[in-house]
């Protein structure tokens, strides 16, 4: 029979590494909407396991202001392989409808922990689209 043997080191050590939640980032190098649809691509750094824990995270593009201009998207950091190519997610999101969106205006991913909701990061994007989406084909 196998034997495992387990060391919980003190909080104070240097050599203990608490437990943190899968980090999700965004790879997608286009910066810039041309169409009411559109997608990002997420990469989990770590494959969960041990001390690297599962995370929920909710997604959404906001204006300068903080107001959502898109559907909100989630997507679990909760993926154990270690081939990093699987770890990619594309999670697609839909411009609101009936919304001007005025070309040289910065907008934002905002990535939020779902269980605390504090900002895991925000990049800037721009919206260059030839018209608005005027239609909400309940999407």
């Amino acid at each position: 029979m196998p034997v495992i043997e387990l060391r919980n080191r003190n909080a104070k050590s240097k050599a203990r590494v608490e437990q943190e939640k899968a980090v999700m980032s965004l790879v997608s190098t286009k910066r810039r909407i041309t169409s009411s649809m559109f997608h990002v691509d997420l990469f989990q750094k770590e494959p969960v396991s041990g001390k690297v824990l599962p995370a929920e995270y909710e997604l959404c593009l906001t204006d300068g202001s903080g107001n959502p201009v898109t559907d909100m998207q989630k997507t679990h950091a909760d993926m154990t392989t270690i081939d990093e190519r699987a770890r990619v997610s594309r999670p697609m999101f839909t411009l609101k409808a009936g919304v001007e969106y005025p070309p040289g205006e910065r907008y934002y991913i905002v990535c939020r922990d779902k269980e605390t909701d504090d900002i895991a990061w925000k990049e800037e994007f721009t919206i260059d689209m030839a018209f608005a989406p005027t239609i909400d084909f309940g999407l």
